[in-house]
């Protein structure tokens, strides 16, 4: 797994590449905690359009930076889930499961910037 951020204003963009799994979720994990302490985004979103294979582990990751985000309230989204991905989403959550879910990330970027 490769892990890089960006920011699109004052958004921050977690892009992960590559399989996202146990071994990989404390990676996650950190990496957003850092980008929590030291940019202080208005919303996180976390862009899986190059995400090949996910386990219920680096789902655990997900939810986790979904939590410490909300924790500091900050909105938070995913975005570019293939169909691998999104099913693995679907099959491990139920339909209740807040965290939006955006086509592209122009779609999501959008969505937070309308508020700002």
């Amino acid at each position: 797994m490769k892990l890089s951020s960006r920011n699109k204003g004052e958004i921050a963009i977690i892009m992960i590449q590559g399989s996202l799994t146990l071994e990989d979720s404390y990676l996650l994990s950190t990496h957003a905690t850092e980008l929590l302490d030291h940019t202080n985004p208005t919303a996180i979103i976390v862009n899986l359009s190059e995400t090949t294979n996910i386990d219920s582990a680096g789902l655990g990751g997900i939810i986790s930076i979904c939590d410490k985000a909300k924790h500091n309230k900050i909105p938070f989204a995913l975005c570019c889930l293939n169909d691998q991905v999104l099913k693995e989403f679907k099959t491990r959550f139920p339909k209740n499961t807040t965290i939006p879910i955006f086509g592209t990330e122009e779609e999501a970027v959008a969505n937070f910037t309308k508020y700002t």
